[in-house]
């Protein structure tokens, strides 16, 4: 029988409130223990609670990012157990009416489809004191106890781990935009105690409930879930009743263990806080509240794709961190898109390096948005080069300053006149023959060294993309007159005239040079049409053709019928060029690996940069 999982989570928040639920002791965090506590959180007899509104505000503001209906009249109770993390016996929650009800969060799943998980509502309590475990001892902490925790518990709509770890990150998401807890996971802000039942495909009645208590790790939730949901498959296959029960993760193990059984709430003991009165919200004050509501982080990724122009997944990167989503709209704030795309670029590659390099926030460095927006503008103008940014982008991030003023003062504006930096260009040929002479020979690569060296030259003030254009330029003028010399001493030969030159680059950068031009008698060789049959083809038209690797053939048009252009083939037959006017393909006469016959393999394939150029002008 084929069984699917139901799972449902129940979420506590610790919520950013200055003083703890019921009393006005400060929350902080590396106090010594037992040193933020009182008579009311030690639960001392005759101490009463007094509400922290604080606390019923941040988690009516939740409950309206979460799409929740805000209970206007809502009620605490008392939850009696005996553990000793609670000094009462008893803990303050809300049962029969709780603050927030329904709502709910959409996820997306690893194959793009989304699913709504409801939520069933969220209620108001304090949390318990925390319990230290030592070698021979333990000890209880009561500084974290009486916090004010907020739990939200959803219904059963998960059917994986991966669905639960995306609700949880939805939430923590939601929950940290909203402002209303740190969401961590190490500090135990945010814990999870996770439901998993499973039941056959297709049945609409839940199966047993197992509850797996106090897990403060996604990795640790999706291996729990993960394992219990093959355990109770292994306990059906084996006829072995699942009992509804609350057990533990043993992350050791890897395997979850029981830890006690459970019934209903009853166990609880639930009755309502006789030291509370009911909690009575107006719509003036739920408004209020309302207002101060952020945009929600989905909203926001669709704004910024629109207002700025960069791609979703920067939008999603960028929305992830409230603080660094902020931080980079103050920066692009009165940006065109072409320089807010950029300041993105720059942002999530050297920023977020430096960020992790140094363990600071965006907002514990020195480095200002206005600062960084200034630097990318000047980029942007061609004011400074990519070296001159990426050297200047570090001493900000730590410094502080002004982009423009230090640019200024250090005369670190980019040489971006063209007659300055061709000077630069045939300085550096005239100073490097032997690289001149591999360009020559078909090792393009050389012409990145000529770059390296004119930015030598100019001081790393040169602009990089000016640099390559007029390199590319020159090499190439060289390599084609040396090809031009070539046809000379060829045409005494064959009485060929030229009388166009042209040069095709393809995707990696390589280059072929190519001469179209006539002879002075008709050449005559014989063609094989596709049909089968053998031609004798007549023409003057030939080209002279030079590989990237410096190889080089001598064609002769052979097919000038070609809707999409014109053939040329050698007198050997072992070498074919096809040219329609904005592009060129090479083929060479080989064995073909998949049939093992010969026939004309393509070796280049381009398109034109530079021509064509009639009788050497």
């Amino acid at each position: 029988m084929e069984f699917e999982n139901t799972i449902g989570l129940e979420t506590h928040v610790q919520l950013k409130t200055r003083t703890k639920m019921f009393c006005g002791c400060l929350l902080k965090t590396g106090c010594e223990p037992n040193t933020n506590v009182c008579p009311v959180c030690l639960g001392y007899p005759g101490a009463l609670p007094v509400m922290n509104k604080e606390a019923v505000k941040l988690t009516v503001m939740s409950g309206m990012m979460l799409g929740c209906e805000v209970n206007r009249h809502a009620t605490f109770d008392r939850k009696n157990y005996f553990y000793p993390d609670m000094a009462k016996d008893y803990q303050i929650s809300e049962n029969g009416s709780p603050l927030c009800i329904g709502g709910g969060i959409e996820i997306t799943r690893a194959d793009g489809t989304k699913k709504f998980i409801r939520i069933n509502h969220i209620h108001l309590e304090e949390d318990a004191a925390k319990i230290n475990h030592y070698a021979a001892t333990s000890g209880v902490d009561f500084n974290r106890g009486g916090t004010p925790l907020m739990e939200i518990v959803s219904e059963p709509d998960m059917e994986s781990a991966d669905d639960a770890i995306a609700y949880l990150t939805a939430l923590k998401e939601m929950l940290i935009y909203a402002g209303v807890s740190d969401c961590n996971l190490e500090e135990g802000n945010m814990r999870s105690d996770v439901n998993i039942s499973i039941r056959p495909v297709g049945e609409k009645k839940l199966g047993t409930k197992v509850e797996i208590k106090n897990m403060n790790s996604f990795s640790g939730i999706h291996a729990a879930l993960v394992h219990e949901a093959r355990r109770q498959r292994e306990c059906m296959a084996h006829s072995i009743p699942i009992v509804q029960e609350t057990r533990r993760w043993d992350p050791e193990a890897m395997e979850t263990a029981s830890m006690r059984s459970k019934e209903n709430a009853h166990d609880y003991r639930y009755f309502p806080e006789p030291d509370l009165v009911p909690v009575e919200l107006d719509e003036a004050t739920i408004e209020e509240w309302r207002k101060l509501l952020p945009e929600k982080p989905e909203a926001r990724r669709a704004r910024m794709v629109e207002d700025y122009g960069i791609a979703e997944y920067d939008a999603e990167v960028l929305s992830q961190h409230k603080e660094n989503a902020d931080w980079y709209e103050a920066a692009a704030k009165g940006l065109d898109k072409k320089t807010a795309k950029a300041l993105c670029n720059l942002f999530m590659g050297d920023v977020m390096a430096l960020m992790n390099a140094s363990g600071k926030t965006i907002g514990e460095c020195a480095m200002t948005p206005a600062a960084l927006a200034a630097l990318v503008k000047l980029s942007v103008a061609g004011t400074i080069n990519g070296p001159t940014l990426k050297e200047l982008l570090p001493e900000i991030f730590e410094k502080g300053g002004d982009p423009e003023q230090i640019v200024k003062e250090r005369g670190l504006g980019a040489v971006s006149d063209t007659a300055a930096l061709e000077a630069f260009v045939d300085q550096a040929i005239a100073a490097n023959p032997g690289p001149v002479q591999d360009y020559k020979n078909g090792k393009k690569a050389a012409a990145g060294f000529f770059v390296g060296q004119v930015m030598k030259l100019s001081k790393g003030k040169a602009d990089p993309k000016i640099v390559g254009g007029l390199v590319a330029k020159k090499l190439s003028a060289l390599a084609l007159s040396l090809v031009a010399a070539m046809l000379v001493m060829f045409a005494g030969c064959v009485s060929f005239t030229p009388q166009q030159a042209c040069m095709f680059t393809d995707h990696e950068g390589n280059i072929v040079s190519v001469e179209y031009g006539h002879s002075k008698k008709d050449h005559v060789s014989k063609f094989t049409a596709p049909n089968g049959k053998v031609l004798d083809m007549k023409t003057k038209l030939a080209v002279r053709v030079t590989l990237p690797d410096g190889n080089e053939f001598f064609a002769w048009e052979c097919m000038n019928t070609l809707s999409v252009g014109t053939m040329y083939r050698t007198d050997n037959e072992k070498w074919m060029y096809h040219a329609n006017g904005i592009s060129c393909r090479v083929f060479k006469k080989a064995v073909n690996p998949s049939t093992g016959q010969d026939d004309y393999l393509e070796i280049f394939e381009g398109v034109i940069c530079e021509g064509p150029k009639n009788d050497g002008e």
